[in-house]
Order: C-alpha cells, then structure tokens, then sequence
C-alpha cells in the first residue's frame, strides 16, 4: 500500500489478536482519531473520525499598480534629475552596490508619488457570471417566491421559461470564456495564454494538501521536518563532492575575454524588449516602468568602471 501512497490508520486489533479491519488514507495528517469500540459477539467496531470540511483558500490582498494613470512625464523627470546629481555624474567615490541602491531607492519613491495604486479583492465567483446573467439570476428568484405565494400557473410557466434562459446563458458564456483561454492564429494552429489558463486551472482545485506523503527507507514520512530532511539527504547525496584545491591544467589554449562593453544604446534595446506582464524581481522595480521610462534610465544604469 506505500508504494501506491497509501497509509494505514489504525493498527489496534479488532478481533482477539487479529487486525480485520483496514483504514487507510493517501494524506494522513493529524486532524483524525481512530477509536476501537465493543462490538457485537468477538469482533470489535473502528470508530474514525475525519476532518473533511471544506476549507477555500482566500486570496490574501495584494498591492496593484494603475499604470494607465501614471504620471510618466514626472516619473521621467525625477530620473533625468537624478542621473544629473553628483552621485551619478561624478560616481567614482561611489561603488556599484551604493549606486544602484540610490537609483532604486528613487525610483520606488517616485513609484509610490506618481502612480496610484488599489489593493485587489478576493473574488470567489465564477468569471463567466456577467452582470446580465446576475440581473437574470434575480429576476428568477423573485419569480419563484412569488410562485410560492400564489401557486399561479402562469407565474411557474414564466419562470420555467426565465431559468432554461438563464442555464443557455451560462453555458455560452462558460464556452466564450474558455475559448478566449485558447486563441486560434491567423494559421490555423491554436495558441494558448499560458497566464490566464494556469490561473483558470488554478481556481478549479478543490483542495490545497500540500506535499503528499513521502516514503524513505521502508517508512512513510508524513511530518513536514521529516520530509524537508528527506529532501535533504536526496539532494545531498547527488551532488558532487569538489576538493578544496583547482587543479592547474597549463594555460588556456582559448583566446583571452575582451572587455566587455556596456553601451546606453544596448541598455535601452534591453529594457524595451522587456514583457510587461512578467512579475517583478526582488527589487520590486515593474517591467512596465523600466520599459515606459528606457530612454531616461539607460543612463543612470550605465556606470564607468
């Protein structure tokens, strides 16, 4: 049964000495008892009680940027403004570690005066609703209590009628939402949005587990410390051991790297060439900000060494 991810619950005998009756679960965790009570005649009753509520994971807030209402020229001048202070024009005092924190403490300022910003909700509704069908929705409640009160066979007609609409509805725009997942090319080939179907498949799981029982040395591991050591070893056992010491292997007999040279031309090809949609690094600095702003930042991000 662990070799197929499967643990038993319950190892207390149930009939003199004898285990007849098996439990198991493919994710055990601590939110289970197992209790063996008196049965009828010499075979006693297991008692399992189960923690199987549904729990929905919450979206957790998250800060978004309106870049539509950007203050762009003000952005652009606060950098320009910046690549002419004397930390960037005169930067030999400065190393490169200082200057970029100067330029990112700037630009995050400038991020925070400049462009507005929301916290996100956490929606838990079905994407495909649209207001019209939300309208209908209504609509046939009222008809339906309304129904209730009067027992009127016209009223239940109207609102037969009005709930077969409102299931063809939700179909169609079920359809249209999925197709806009997949998108047909002028050639014929079909092209998926990887972003917006992994977030579409995302919110189709029922349940968040979390890693799933691990089986090391004959044993099934079920403790997150225990998994994580797991890991551990495996990964520990794979590598390489280097000695301490480079071998000398002679000289090179491949040409010596010329200096490489940092042009602002080059700088700005980069950051336009940037997606947009991709998320930010740990310096929280936006593509979208780098790419808008890439003819006044290419500057301040060259530095003469």
């Amino acid at each position: 049964m662990q070799e197929h991810g499967l643990e038993q619950i319950g190892n207390q005998p149930t009939r003199h000495q004898n285990i007849l009756d098996l439990f198991f679960l493919n994710h055990p965790n601590d939110k289970y008892t197992v209790d063996i009570l008196p049965g009828l005649g010499d075979h006693d009753i297991v008692c399992v009680n189960i923690q199987v509520q549904h729990k929905i994971n919450k979206q957790s807030h998250r800060e978004v940027y309106l870049y539509h209402r950007a203050d762009w020229d003000s952005i652009k001048q606060d950098i320009i403004s910046l690549m002419n202070s004397p930390d960037f024009s005169s930067p030999n005092n400065r190393s490169v570690d200082e200057l970029w924190m100067k330029f990112k403490d700037t630009v995050l300022h400038r991020i925070r005066s400049h462009i507005p910003h929301k916290f996100t909700r956490t929606r838990c509704d079905l994407p495909w609703l649209t207001s019209t069908i939300r309208k209908q929705i209504k609509k046939r409640n009222k008809l339906y209590h309304l129904y209730k009160a009067s027992r009127s066979p016209e009223t239940h007609s109207r609102f037969l009628t009005l709930k077969h609409d409102i299931q063809r509805q939700m179909r169609q725009s079920h359809d249209a939402h999925i197709s806009k997942l997949i998108t047909n090319s002028e050639d014929g080939t079909s092209s998926i949005n990887s972003k917006k179907f992994w977030n579409f498949i995302k919110k189709l799981k029922k349940d968040n587990n979390g890693l799933q029982a691990l089986k090391a040395n004959n044993k099934v591991i079920t403790n997150s410390k225990e998994k994580a050591n797991v890991f551990n070893s495996h990964f520990k056992s794979v590598f390489t051991n280097e000695p301490d010491y480079i071998p000398d292997k002679g000289p090179s007999p491949h040409p010596v790297l010329e200096d490489i040279n940092v042009t602002t031309s080059g700088i700005i090809k980069l950051l336009q060439n940037l997606d947009v949609h991709k998320a930010s690094g740990p310096d929280e600095i936006s593509t979208r900000l780098l790419k808008e702003t890439a003819e006044v930042t290419a500057p301040s991000l060259k530095v003469n060494i």
